[in-house]
């Protein structure tokens, strides 16, 4: 072999391995494919977060949640909110995380998404620390990925939480706006 060919393989085997490195390999996935929440990778949180000194859960929310609000079926989960009390709530909703079940430090996390509308919701796919190194909420941060306000459905807001503690926290964020209709009238990927 020349040495002109050796000096040609070197940056393209170079630029192979950058390639790759730009190409991760997926470690995780729920398709929604069985006939029911894969419980080896979601958690309900049933109730108003009351038991967990976190009423409302934080945000003052009006619903209580219980798992049968959400139904896995034809590759979906659907979380339907519905005028119903329960817990002395009402409204039902459901709450489910991957807190325990699933964590990693770097990497790309998405989920493709159709929102409900309507006032009061609030949807969101957001993610948070699972060992809280700098302290409570907001100390080691959360990730919102994506919230939809309710009365708001075409403007999709991606937000950063954290700083001291509530009330002296802080928040970064943007929102995008649709040029025409709503998030709810199809499926969006969102993603960091």
């Amino acid at each position: 072999m020349t040495l002109l060919a050796r000096l040609l393989i070197i940056p393209f085997a170079f630029g192979l391995s950058l390639l790759s490195a730009q190409c991760p390999e997926l470690i995780w996935a729920d398709e929604f494919d069985g006939d029911g929440l894969n419980l080896s990778h979601w958690q309900f949180q049933n109730g108003d977060g009351c038991d967990q000194d976190l009423c409302g859960w934080g945000n003052n929310e009006l619903q209580w949640y219980q798992s049968q609000n959400a139904l896995v079926k034809d590759g979906k989960l659907t979380i339907t909110a519905r005028r119903e009390s329960s817990g002395g709530k009402d409204y039902t909703s459901a709450r489910i995380r991957s807190y325990n079940m699933a964590k990693w430090t770097y990497g790309r996390f998405e989920a493709s998404i159709k929102m409900p509308t309507g006032r009061g919701m609030w949807p969101a796919f957001w993610m948070l620390s699972s060992t809280e190194p700098y302290g409570t909420w907001p100390q080691s941060g959360e990730i919102d990925v994506v919230e939809v306000v309710g009365h708001e459905p075409e403007i999709a807001h991606g937000t950063i939480h954290y700083g001291n503690l509530w009330p002296n926290n802080k928040s970064s964020g943007e929102a995008i706006a649709l040029h025409t209709g709503t998030l709810a009238d199809t499926f969006h990927r969102y993603a960091v």
